[in-house]
């Protein structure tokens, strides 16, 4: 081949490349100006990997995000919870264990429903924590887990709240996850350092925001796909399909837990009104306390009023209404420390 014809694939070559990158750059523009916001805007490194539940939350981090409804910042403490505040040692600790929306998704801090409890009934003049247990993705199972192991680490809780989700029965048959290069990811896809490079761009470019949500829409994350099997099943009770028969194994599983260590319990549900019933009858054979969340929103127009502009997970007024509610439960219950008192828990 003759040095003429060699620059000449050269030069086409750069032009194309060239052109790509223009193509690009271009593509990124028009997508930042449709406003397009990502399905799911995930900071890079806020999960770690676990043995057992597949990845927790990674201790000791801050991370910032934009999101419509303004900056969000996540702490995570050294045992990592959502919220740079740790028990003080001896103290009343409340352990609350949820998904999610009990970590706070799309909210700062000192928003979430843990956090203003806490607030509430340490104003109230009691000497307790309440620890937020809650981390994105988890279900029933992972929960429980996770409230196991910061038993083990830092003494059993005083009491045990377990913030239900309409995710939680799917989560509990999904299939598993892993954390690559700070990405979360289901642990079947193959190429994954591949997947967790988009999973960065995915964060910083919306052009691969919107071709990446497509790409998952079509061919189904794990939850997805878990939820599908559900449907494709036929099963017309639920009672009797897969997901929720998990789900009653592990709640259960939870109480016995509780009950063999005299610790009381009290499910909230957040939301799920088909597992409602059934899950309300299990609880009720275990005489165990629930508190539903649904007719509290109905009763002030709706859901869909108090939450945020990117997805279905409460803003802070839905916190708040929640939160106040739950306060109001809490003192009532007779299983708080009195006023003035911090009536020593487990906290080593």
């Amino acid at each position: 081949m003759r040095p003429r014809s060699l620059k000449n694939i050269a030069l086409n070559l750069l032009l194309m490349l060239v052109a790509v990158v223009i193509c690009l750059l271009l593509g990124e523009i028009a997508a930042r100006m449709s406003d397009y916001y990502p399905r799911v805007r995930t900071p890079p490194y806020l999960f770690a990997n676990h043995s057992k539940t597949g990845w927790v939350l990674n201790p000791g981090g801050v991370f910032r995000l934009r999101t419509l409804d303004g900056p969000v910042v996540y702490r995570i403490n050294d045992r990592g919870n959502r919220g740079p505040r740790v028990p003080q040692k001896g103290r009343y600790r409340i352990d609350v264990v949820g998904d999610s929306t009990t970590f706070g998704w799309g909210v700062n801090d000192d928003d979430t429903f843990v956090r203003i409890v806490e607030k509430r009934l340490q104003a109230s003049g009691r000497g307790l924590d309440v620890v937020n247990l809650g981390i994105p993705g988890f279900g029933t199972w992972q929960g429980f887990e996770r409230l196991r192991e910061y038993a083990r680490r830092w003494g059993d809780p005083n009491l045990v709240i377990y913030a239900f989700s309409t995710n939680d029965p799917v989560d509990n048959i999904a299939g598993r996850k892993v954390v690559v290069n700070g990405i979360r990811m289901g642990a079947h896809y193959r190429f994954k350092p591949l997947l967790s490079l988009v999973g960065h761009l995915y964060q910083r470019s919306t052009l691969v925001a919107m071709a990446a949500d497509v790409w998952e829409k079509n061919s189904g994350n794990a939850r997805q796909k878990a939820a599908k099997k559900v449907q494709l099943a036929g099963v017309s009770d639920v009672r009797d399909r897969k997901d929720f028969i998990s789900t009653r194994r592990h709640v259960k599983r939870m109480i016995h837990w509780t009950k063999q260590r005299g610790i009381p319990m009290l499910v909230v549900i957040i939301s799920g009104r088909v597992y409602n019933a059934p899950l309300k009858e299990v609880l009720a054979q275990e005489k165990v306390g629930v508190f539903e969340f649904g007719a509290l929103f109905d009763a002030r127009g709706g859901m869909d009023r108090f939450v945020l502009k990117s997805d279905s997970h409460w803003a802070p007024s839905g916190h708040r209404l929640a939160a106040d509610a739950l306060s109001d439960l809490l003192e009532k219950s007779g299983w708080l420390p009195e006023a003035g008192s911090s009536n020593a828990g487990g906290e080593k």
